[in-house]
């Protein structure tokens, strides 16, 4: 059976300025995971507590059996960070989401899954025991790469469909019409809250990304979910983790 991680990543609202305004949209995803018992993973940007997110939206998750993860302090690309930059990013999130929960933080994914060649080195510092930062958020061969060859007890890939597609909220929206003739692999999905909001942006990026947001983006993951609920196992990051990286 195939194991797909439904992981968000939880940071401020997309195209919104600097705050976090999406606690309706918190609050709704966490009845639609407990409507069909799946626990799920939240990578946090630890920032986002100066921002809007409390210390009480992290606990509610934590107490619902959802695992918490690291997504860095401040939202920004790994590869613009020194080595000691990024040491202080993780240790500075590792210890506020610890301090929240009580319970160590095993995983981490990056800001935009972007990379830093230390990256390994500091996680392990820092007690961090997966990885889930592997691919890329845009179309690419590494998202072929992240599943095809990454099998490590370190890493939780990103899955992918379409061979160069990462396995994201984003890409089903836009492909929601063909989505049940896609075939996916075992890893791990990502998304934001905001894309449960109904995007406003006006440029053509923005119009592109509006596309099946907002309650229809609700709809969309349930549908994702049923679809896949006879073939797929849905896990948290950390449980995939325990299974050495190997997808069963």
């Amino acid at each position: 059976m195939k194991r797909i991680c439904l992981s968000i990543d939880l940071e401020v609202d997309w195209g919104r300025g600097n705050t976090f305004s999406s606690h309706y949209e918190l609050k709704k995803l966490l009845e639609l995971l407990d409507e069909y018992n799946v626990k799920a993973t939240f990578f946090v940007s630890t920032e986002t507590l100066g921002s809007g997110l409390t210390s009480s939206d992290i606990k509610m998750i934590f107490e619902k059996g959802h695992e918490v993860g690291s997504h860095g302090h401040n939202h920004r690309r790994n590869s613009f960070l020194s080595e000691k930059e990024l040491e202080k990013d993780i240790e500075t999130s590792k210890k506020i989401l610890e301090s929240i929960t009580g319970e160590n933080i095993l995983g981490y994914r990056s800001p935009y899954l972007s990379s830093h060649k230390e990256i390994d080195n500091v996680l392990k510092k820092n007690e961090i025991l997966y990885n889930s930062s592997n691919g890329s958020i845009w179309p690419s061969y590494k998202n072929i790469l992240s599943t095809m060859l990454i099998r490590n007890k370190f890493t939780v890939p990103v899955s992918n469909f379409l061979y160069v597609l990462p396995l994201s909220l984003t890409y089903i929206r836009l492909l929601s019409p063909v989505l049940k003739y896609i075939p996916i692999g075992s890893g791990a999905m990502f998304m934001h809250l905001h894309e449960f909001k109904k995007e406003n942006d006006t440029s053509l990026l923005g119009r592109i990304l509006s596309i099946n947001s907002g309650e229809k983006a609700f709809d969309i993951l349930r549908r994702f979910i049923e679809m896949h609920s006879k073939k797929v196992k849905y896990i948290r990051c950390c449980d995939y983790h325990d299974n050495k990286g190997i997808a069963l």
